[in-house]
């Protein structure tokens, strides 16, 4: 299971609510990826004989390691600043106290989450015992750390949105791209392969967020005169149809990966129909038109790779990081 993004959405929730105290990007990055250096260091075989949540696993390192991020980062502002700006995740320049305080919280979090969940971590060390780890609650704590999930991404969302309602029409495309890749790192969490089960209301909320996001991103297209509404309108329904034909497959034959590809080809159609309109983006990096590429990563979502690229696609929509010129 993808961990990680919990992590990710515990910093967006608790971030928000400290936002004008606490530097959010420090603790969103304490919490969702330096804590997990030490288990990436274990599993690469860099650290022997060495569990894999240890000493950085602790409330006394939340303390000391938070500190120390904190710190690092601050000094580091000058390169992080752009991200503050691309994600709008601070209003304001934060001082010293409050990029230590996001390394501590941060760290903190991460620990607070892990530490019910693990047996091998010992949180209150040097106590070499974990009293806080019970195997009967791990389903009940999956459960809340769901709610933590959506919460977290709903709320980041909110917060998104307000922040560039006032920009051109084009930001909707990155609210589009933002909704859609929330709603599939959620999804993430609603399948279980190996179990051939699925969370019905985290795979609800996510085929909402998807709706959402294609439908702000039809919006855009819309607004720019790139497509026309008897298209968009077709490419919603297209989704909505495809959304709805994964949920009855989903209810009859479970996780059938055979009978989940019959949405696939649905998928494929509406990225065709949308192709040019979007072509009229450019991402920066490659100068490759936005619409081919999604063509492409759809395309070869049915050999997996195409996951990653669709995902690593909307990331770079939702930064911003493309061009428009119209054809």
């Amino acid at each position: 299971m993808p961990f990680t993004t919990y992590h990710l959405a515990s910093g967006l929730l608790i971030g928000f609510f400290f936002k004008k105290r606490v530097d959010w990007l420090t603790l969103i990055v304490t919490t969702t990826i330096l804590v997990d250096i030490e288990p990436i260091l274990v599993f690469v075989s860099l650290l022997r004989n060495y569990p894999v949540h240890g000493y950085l696993h602790t409330y006394l390192a939340s303390i000391l390691m938070g500190v120390i991020s904190g710190f690092a980062l601050y000094l580091a502002r000058g390169l992080l600043s752009p991200l503050n700006r691309i994600f709008h995740l601070s209003e304001r320049s934060h001082g010293l106290i409050s990029y230590i305080s996001g390394g501590v919280l941060g760290w903190f979090l991460h620990v607070l989450m892990d530490t019910p969940l693990y047996i091998d971590i010992k949180p209150f060390y040097p106590l070499t015992v974990n009293p806080l780890y019970n195997p009967l609650n791990v389903r009940v704590l999956r459960g809340l750390y769901d709610i933590v999930l959506i919460c977290g991404f709903i709320t980041y969302a909110i917060h998104f949105y307000k922040s560039i309602r006032c920009e051109s029409a084009i930001s909707l495309l990155r609210m589009g791209s933002l909704l859609i890749l929330g709603g599939f790192i959620i999804s993430l969490h609603g399948f279980n392969i190996e179990l051939r089960t699925y969370s019905e209301w985290l795979v609800a909320v996510s085929s909402i967020l998807v709706l959402m996001g294609v439908y702000s991103s039809l919006k855009c297209l819309l607004k720019l005169r790139t497509i026309s509404y008897s298209r968009a309108v077709l490419v919603l329904v297209l989704i909505a149809i495809t959304i709805l034909t994964l949920q009855v497959i989903l209810r009859i034959v479970l996780m059938r990966i055979d009978y989940l590809l019959v949405a696939w080809p649905l998928l494929l159609l509406v990225t065709l129909l949308i192709r040019k309109s979007l072509n009229n983006f450019k991402l920066k990096v490659f100068r490759l038109p936005v619409g081919n590429m999604l063509v492409v990563s759809t395309a070869l979502i049915i050999v997996v790779i195409g996951v990653p690229l669709l995902l690593l696609l909307l990331l770079a929509v939702t930064m911003g990081g493309y061009t428009y010129t119209k054809l």
